[in-house]
C-alpha cells in the first residue's frame, strides 16, 4: 500500500505547474509528481491546451490519470492518443460569433478543433467573416475570445446573460474568455475521471491559478490555489500554496504527505 493510494492529482498546466513562459517545468516539481506516483497516487493535468501539446512535455513528466485539455471539452488516455469523453460544439455556437464578431474592441475569435486554435479572420465584412468560421473543420471543442483585459469582464457578464443557457463561459487567461458547452468544464472533466477510474478514487486534489480553474477547485476534496493565482481562485481554494516560481506542485505533494487524508 502507498501512502497516496486512492489519490486523484490534477494541475492546471501553464502558470501553476509551469514555470513562466510555460517552456520549463521545475526539477523538484516532476521529481515530487514522481514520488507521489511511486506511492499509487494519480496524477495528471486539465488544461486549455491540446493533447498533442501536453506530448511535448515526456521528458518532464509522465501522466498515470487521463489527461484534460481544451478547457475541460476533452478527455484522452494518458499518452493522448484515445479520447474518452468530449463535449462537442454545434453550428448554434456561431450565434455566439455573430455576437462577439460587431464589438468594436474585439480583437479576434478563434475556433479550438483538438488540433490547432490559431483559426481566425480579423479583416472582411461581417459576413465574410461568419462565412469563414461555419467553413472551419470540425470537431469543434470550444470558442475563444481575445480582447483588452479591462473589456474582458464586460464581454462575459454580456455573453452569460444572453447565451448562458447553453454554454459555460471562463476566463482562461487577463484577456481571453473560453466558451464551451454547458455542463463541461475542468471541474466536470475530473469528477468524470472519479467516476469512471479503473481503481477506486478515495480523494481528489486540484491546484490552479485563473478563473476556469475554480470549477475543478471547488469540486475537489482539496482544491489548491498558487501564491500567482488571482483573487478569486484564492477564494474558492481550500488552502493557498506558494507561486509557480517557487515549485508550487512540488509544495502541494509535500503538504499532502505531511497531512495525509
Amino acid at each position: 500500500m502507498g501512502k497516496f493510494d486512492g489519490y486523484l492529482f490534477y494541475t492546471d498546466f501553464d502558470n501553476t505547474f509551469t514555470l513562466p513562459g510555460g517552456n520549463e517545468i521545475s526539477k523538484a516539481n516532476c521529481d515530487a509528481v514522481r514520488y507521489f506516483q511511486s506511492e499509487g497516487g494519480r496524477f495528471s493535468v486539465a488544461t486549455g491546451r491540446s493533447p498533442n501539446f501536453i506530448q511535448k512535455y515526456a521528458a518532464y513528466f509522465t501522466p498515470n490519470a487521463p489527461l484534460i485539455t481544451l478547457n475541460g471539452t476533452m478527455i484522452t488516455s494518458e499518452d493522448g492518443e484515445t479520447i474518452l469523453k468530449e463535449y462537442l460544439l454545434d453550428e448554434r455556437v456561431l450565434d455566439v460569433v455573430r455576437f462577439l464578431l460587431p464589438i468594436p474592441y474585439m480583437q479576434c475569435v478563434y475556433f479550438g478543433n483538438g488540433v490547432t486554435q490559431y483559426n481566425r479572420m480579423t479583416e472582411g465584412t461581417l459576413e465574410e467573416k461568419m462565412a469563414y468560421y461555419a467553413a472551419l473543420s470540425k470537431p469543434w471543442y470550444k470558442v475563444v475570445t481575445r480582447q483588452d483585459e479591462k473589456y474582458a469582464r464586460e464581454v462575459a457578464d454580456a455573453l452569460k446573460q444572453k447565451f448562458g443557457d447553453l454554454y459555460e463561459f471562463d476566463r482562461s487567461y487577463a484577456q481571453g474568455i473560453e466558451i464551451h458547452r454547458k455542463g463541461s468544464g475542468k471541474g466536470a472533466c475530473m469528477e468524470w475521471v472519479r467516476q469512471h477510474s479503473r481503481s477506486p478514487i478515495r480523494v481528489t486534489v486540484a491546484a490552479g491559478d485563473y478563473e476556469n480553474d475554480i470549477s475543478m477547485i471547488q469540486s475537489a476534496d482539496i482544491g489548491y490555489a498558487v501564491q500567482n493565482a488571482i483573487d478569486a481562485v484564492k477564494q474558492a481554494a481550500d488552502r493557498i500554496t506558494s507561486a509557480n516560481t517557487e515549485d508550487a506542485i512540488a509544495r502541494i505533494i509535500e503538504d499532502l504527505d505531511r497531512n495525509p487524508v
